[in-house]
């Protein structure tokens, strides 16, 4: 049987990192933060190879005071696989 495992991308492995460690991410945080200008593809990415990753929006001003509707990921802590929670490992 064929594992399922495939090989993900530098930046989808650092927001993958992010999220073990700090539970939650914004677009913006990633935008700003990690030089990451598509979150959502790496996010993509990261649900396609099964972690279960959920988000939500919410409403957050930039640094030049503008409004913007942004997305907050986060893992389903539940839902990791004994395999997910050692990958820092």
């Amino acid at each position: 049987m064929k594992s399922k495992k495939q090989k993900i991308s530098a930046q989808a492995k650092q927001l993958l990192e992010y999220l073990l460690i700090n539970k939650v991410v914004t677009t913006l945080f990633c935008r700003d933060q990690l030089s990451m200008m598509n979150p959502s593809s790496r996010i993509s990415e990261l649900r396609a190879q099964g972690w279960p990753i959920e988000r939500s929006y919410y409403q957050q001003i930039d640094a030049l005071g503008i409004m913007h509707r942004a997305a907050q990921y986060y893992l389903q802590e539940e839902k990791l696989t004994p395999e997910q929670l050692n990958f820092l490992n």
